[in-house]
């Protein structure tokens, strides 16, 4: 944990959904590890996005 005494947050997305996105968890394990000891927040988009990529109201560029 740091000392300072500013707030923080961090967030790691796993990227674990192979059907709306790629899936590439593969060699995140220390990583995701680390985020556990140090308290940050881990969100899975299979788990916690109900949509990957929406639809956009702007046109394409």
């Amino acid at each position: 944990m740091s000392t300072s005494r500013f707030v923080k947050f961090a967030l790691i997305v796993r990227h674990d959904d192979n059907q709306r996105e790629f899936a590439y968890t593969s060699g995140a394990e220390k990583a995701f590890g680390r985020a556990a000891v140090l308290g940050w927040t881990v969100v899975s988009i299979t788990e916690d996005w109900s949509t990957v990529f929406g639809v956009s109201s702007a046109p394409p560029r």
